[in-house]
């Protein structure tokens, strides 16, 4: 592929309607989907933040129904709601809802909404710490990509909290990490929420875990140097 032919793709060539049954209200509605096969990955932040070119699936995570207001991350949209759940949306969502249509193509601000729609809806139903701790940890994500790092911080504390339940549960993997993967997530966001005691601590842990991988123990090496240079720095 030449470089004119690489700059013509635009954000709307990564994406494709599906059509789908919300499962509260059970009305048939189009969702955007990101077509992942197509995806250039650039970097990633040290807590697994990906950039990739022309566009950020991450701004599409969140399913939502136009119709009632029900929203989830992609993975959990469909999943079967329990009556009482259904019951507590339509009471605390649906009721206040005005149909909606979203944009083809999802700003940063509307992919917040959503997020936020996505987050009360998880609350009222009580989700488990995976779903809660995912939204969480994107939210704190989308507000870091903003420049909001005040925010960014309030959720990536509420994040680690939902993570310590996930690793003192034991059941792995959670949230698509094992429980190295996990350790290192928490000394990581525990370093991003200027909590160096904790980070130390889950530092300690990954370091004598002798299931963890060289590579993700080099990076909580690197994680342990930067906080010693950051010492240093504030003298």
């Amino acid at each position: 592929m030449n470089q004119s032919e690489d700059n013509a793709f635009t954000e709307a060539d990564f994406l494709y309607d599906k059509e789908v049954v919300c499962p509260l209200c059970e009305k048939k509605i189009k969702v955007r989907v990101v077509k992942r096969s197509g995806l250039r990955l650039i970097k990633k932040d040290s807590d697994s933040l990906p950039y990739y070119k022309y566009i950020n699936p991450l701004f599409y995570d969140v399913w939502l129904c136009n119709h009632c207001g029900y929203a989830a991350l992609e993975s959990i949209f469909l999943n079967e709601l329990k009556s009482s759940e259904q019951d507590l949306i339509y009471q605390r969502v649906s009721s206040h809802w005005q149909y909606r249509e979203y944009p083809p193509t999802m700003p940063l601000e509307t992919a917040l909404d959503r997020y936020k729609i996505a987050l009360y809806c998880a609350d009222i139903r009580q989700a488990r710490e995976s779903e809660m701790s995912m939204l969480l940890l994107k939210m704190a994500w989308l507000h870091r990509l903003k420049g909001n790092s005040e925010i960014e911080k309030r959720c990536l504390a509420n994040a680690v909290a939902a993570f310590k339940v996930l690793y003192e549960k034991g059941n792995f993997p959670v949230a698509g990490m094992n429980e190295s993967a996990l350790v290192y997530m928490l000394a990581d966001l525990s370093h991003r929420i200027d909590d160096e005691k904790e980070c130390l601590m889950w530092l300690g842990i990954l370091f004598n875990d002798r299931q963890a991988k060289p590579a993700l123990k080099e990076k909580g090496r690197d994680l342990k140097y930067l906080i010693s240079e950051e010492k240093k720095k504030a003298g």
